[in-house]
């Protein structure tokens, strides 16, 4: 959420192209810090495994986080994207009561429920489907590689699509895709016929977050994005614990994931149905001033320190 907000604020023309390449940080960690965890768990138990990791967030994170980002590029007197952005680039300016009733947010909060269910529930029965099909956990394991490595290459891929084909029309695109994959899963006789499930099921999971992220700031601007955020990912979290539910209960109940893996592709067609009924009109727009420094001459392009914009 916060990494969303502060580059909403620092990006807006370059905003698509940005998040996808910031959110690779999901697909880092998950092939590094998750088979380092297992190594910590193994060797050493949860507890040493858990005071290691933390220790690294703090040692690592809250400094870079604490010394080199800021909030808002007006706090060093620079502009978004580095440069003076006419008013119409910057998005509008919506107030929290505005955006709540819209109906276009809420159909976007329910889709990226949906989104949360189908990811969270794949991800963590993934081992198990194929202990299932005579394969073993670990096998499991390196299927969960395979699907980030997968979406790591297509964050790349939607970076470079998104000026050209829209966020919504992406996001579309991907459930279709996933609620494909899904289908096809069904049909799968053995573990070894999963490695080519988790490839494809990972290029359309994690990219999906990013742009329904620009999407709704696109909408709503970023003035409330923080508390928007904040409700569309508790939709996202609540979903994914029902989703993850459900599918076990069907598993034991019917024995087999077949129903699980068609209910999911089910709601992602649903899914890309909500997003067609996104309605453009129903936030009036209210122009936004042109950002700038009082006295100051549109800026140069923002410097960079450590990578992080200043």
């Amino acid at each position: 959420l916060a990494v969303t907000v502060l580059i909403s604020r620092w990006y807006v023309r370059d905003r698509a192209r940005v998040l996808p390449r910031v959110f690779l940080g999901i697909n880092a960690g998950q092939l590094t810090l998750v088979p380092l965890g297992g190594i910590l768990i193994e060797r050493a138990g949860y507890r040493a495994a858990y005071l290691t990791l933390g220790l690294t967030v703090l040692a690592l994170v809250v400094p870079l986080v604490a010394l080199l980002a800021v909030s808002h590029p007006r706090d060093v007197g620079q502009h978004p994207d580095g440069r003076a952005n006419p008013p119409e680039l910057m998005g509008p300016r919506t107030t929290l009561a505005e955006a709540l009733r819209s109906r276009s947010f809420w159909l976007a909060t329910l889709a990226f429920g949906i989104n949360g269910w189908t990811l969270y529930f794949t991800l963590l029965h993934l081992p198990r489907y194929a202990r299932d099909l005579g394969g073993s956990i670990q096998t499991g394991g390196a299927l969960i590689a395979i699907a980030a490595a997968s979406s790591a290459l297509c964050m790349v891929a939607i970076s470079k699509l998104v000026g050209r084909w829209g966020k919504r029309r992406l996001v579309i695109v991907l459930f279709w895709w996933r609620a494909a994959v899904l289908a096809v899963a069904v049909l799968a006789t053995s573990s070894g016929q999963l490695p080519l499930v988790a490839a494809a099921f990972g290029a359309a999971s994690f990219p999906v977050i990013p742009l329904v992220m620009g999407l709704i700031g696109d909408r709503y601007g970023t003035d409330v994005l923080g508390g928007l955020l904040g409700l569309v990912f508790v939709s996202h979290q609540v979903f994914a614990g029902a989703g993850v539910l459900t599918a076990g209960a069907l598993r034991v109940v019917t024995g087999s994931y077949d129903v699980a893996l068609l209910v999911a592709a089910a709601l992602l067609i649903a899914g890309s149905g909500l997003l067609l009924a996104l309605d453009d009109t129903d936030v009036p727009p209210r122009p936004r001033p042109r950002l700038g420094v009082p006295g100051q001459e549109p800026c140069q392009p923002a410097s960079f320190r450590g990578g992080i914009a200043r």
